[in-house]
């Protein structure tokens, strides 16, 4: 979620900055959702509404869109402004994966995953002022660590919603995961962080019932080497 300008233009081939893509068509237009920024502070109308679209001068494109060519798609881009998501991510508590063996793993022995470090963010708060507007908006927002994946770098991906613990007991360890050949295996790890919030116009405006925003949640990715050893069995007569 965000609080953004945005510039309305035909659409580039290729652009990584669309957010959203906009149909002009009988006199009206129509919103297809090209990345989770679900909800846009319209200028100078004081409220939230989904998928608003403005012009880079500020003004709603729902509402001054007369030099829109029919059938013809445009982008939204943003110009400035606050990402929630980017906020969480920047806010959020020194993390990683914990495995056993520690150090090193051993083929036909489970290697054993969990998560330590901080799984809460806790309220903070953010103000962003319409320029056009001069309308000033207070974001409050928080966030829980909710989801934990694993990709073990031998083409196994493996899940979990809890963080797990270094307990030596069935069941403590927030995956597992057995190696059948040696290597060094690149282990990628991503925490995903779901936050709420709730917004009010400023000075003195009424909070907003909480909103959470699990559609764009806060992805934090770490990488790491983990070397796994072959284990012979030796006979003796």
């Amino acid at each position: 979620k965000g609080w953004h300008r945005e510039s309305v233009g035909q659409c580039p081939d290729g652009s990584p900055r669309v957010l959203r893509q906009l149909y002009w068509l009988d006199g009206e237009l129509w919103n297809s959702p090209v990345t989770a920024f679900d909800f846009g502070w319209r200028f100078g109308q004081g409220d939230l509404v989904p998928y608003a679209p403005r012009r880079s001068d500020g003004s709603p494109a729902v509402f001054a869109a007369d030099n829109l060519v029919p059938d013809v798609a445009y982008c939204v881009y943003p110009l400035d402004g606050i990402d929630l998501s980017e906020e969480i991510r920047r806010r959020a508590p020194p993390g990683k994966t914990a495995t056993s063996p520690i150090s090193e793993g051993l083929t036909g022995l489970d290697t054993w995953l969990w998560y330590e470090g901080g799984d809460e963010i806790l309220p903070f708060t953010l103000t962003f002022t319409d320029p056009g507007s001069n309308i000033t908006m207070e974001i409050e927002a928080w966030a829980t660590l909710e989801a934990f994946t694993w990709d073990m770098g031998d083409g196994t991906i493996l899940t979990s919603a809890v963080p797990g613990s270094a307990d030596d007991l069935p069941g403590s360890a927030a995956a597992t995961h057995l190696y059948e050949r040696k290597g060094d295996y690149t282990i990628t790890f991503v925490a995903e962080w779901n936050g709420t919030y709730r917004w009010r116009q400023l000075p003195g405006g009424a909070w907003s019932t909480p909103i959470p925003f699990a559609d764009n949640p806060a992805v934090i990715a770490t990488t790491f080497t983990y070397p796994v050893s072959e284990v012979r069995a030796v006979l003796s007569p």
